[in-house]
């Protein structure tokens, strides 16, 4: 019986210890487990933290993105805006191109009808001024005409240039410088008298002649017959016989 005893003590020691170590190991896993309840308790609670830090962020580029898109709807409104502005430019342009094509081809026809008006004072000069100045000159003036010259180009001895006279009439002491015109001014006539200086840079062969002047026109107004007449220029008007000499009774030729 002591060994039976004995052995019966062993084990119960034995199941005491088991006891106590499963007790032990129990309650080790339920404080294991209570720790890892708490760190996924705090693992959770800063996802969700970071869930909503993240879901502001997310918000904030939202909201950041909607502001860019909105400045880029702006831009791209100016875009079209200014496209709008160069398409209409570009038609503006196109008018430009247009009105200054219409503007040469007006300034050509312009030109054409210059070069026939030159071409007809041309003849102008031709068939009544110097037909005319014979009878003015040597009829009514009595004065002997050796030469005259219509439309005279010459070249100035000294720089080249070349100039033109309407006409150049030579008398025997005298030389009469003619400049026509459709509608005389008193300008024109002190043009005329600016223009023996000229006159005798251009013919210096003619330097120990006096200059003369003489202004044509179809028909002189009052105030430049007597302006003309008080600077002794001749002139001459349309008349009985082509043109004729219209300055008053007791005129007397200016020499320059």
């Amino acid at each position: 019986m002591p060994i039976v005893e004995e052995r019966v003590d062993r084990l119960e020691e034995a199941l005491a210890e088991f006891t106590r170590t499963v007790n032990a190991s129990l309650l080790k896993n339920s404080q294991n487990i209570a720790n890892l309840s708490r760190s996924m308790d705090i693992h959770i609670l800063e996802m969700r933290e970071n869930g909503i830090k993240m879901q502001s962020q997310m918000d904030k580029m939202q909201s950041q993105i909607d502001r860019a898109q909105s400045q880029i709807d702006r831009a791209q409104s100016q875009i079209d805006k200014s496209q709008e502005r160069i398409d209409k430019m570009d038609d503006e342009i196109l008018e430009i191109r247009e009105e200054t094509k219409q503007l040469k081809l007006e300034s050509k026809r312009n030109n054409q009808k210059m070069a026939e008006i030159s071409r007809q004072y041309g003849r102008l000069v031709e068939d009544f001024v110097i037909p005319s100045v014979p009878n003015v000159l040597e009829e009514q003036l009595g004065l002997e005409i050796i030469s005259i010259t219509g439309r005279v180009k010459r070249k100035h001895p000294v720089t080249g240039k070349t100039q033109e006279f309407d006409t150049i009439v030579e008398t025997m002491d005298r030389v009469f410088l003619n400049s026509t015109k459709n509608n005389l001014t008193s300008q024109d006539i002190n043009d005329l008298i600016e223009d023996f200086k000229v006159f005798r840079e251009y013919f210096p062969e003619l330097q120990h002649k006096k200059v003369c002047g003489i202004v044509s026109t179809f028909n002189p107004h009052e105030s430049q017959l007597k302006f003309a007449n008080k600077r002794g220029i001749i002139v001459m008007g349309l008349g009985e016989y082509l043109m004729e000499l219209k300055n008053p009774e007791g005129f007397q030729i200016q020499d320059y």
